[in-house]
């Protein structure tokens, strides 16, 4: 194979690489993302229990 060749081939390799980083990077970028909704959401909910368990010990209600 001539150098010209094999540095095209190197090239190329590289190119896909790169390409395929930059999906992993986008990737865990929505992970990330989607790990932050799913603790918003978490505490939200947590509040909204809380809440409840606030109003229900309000009431006299044993739970």
């Amino acid at each position: 194979m001539s150098m010209t060749l094999q540095l095209r081939a190197a090239r190329d390799h590289i190119r896909a690489l790169t390409g395929r980083l930059t999906e992993a990077e986008y990737r865990a970028a929505d992970a990330q993302r989607e790990t932050r909704q799913v603790v918003a959401e978490r505490d939200l909910w947590r509040h909204q229990a809380e809440a409840a368990q606030a109003r229900l010990k309000s009431l006299g209600v044993t739970t």
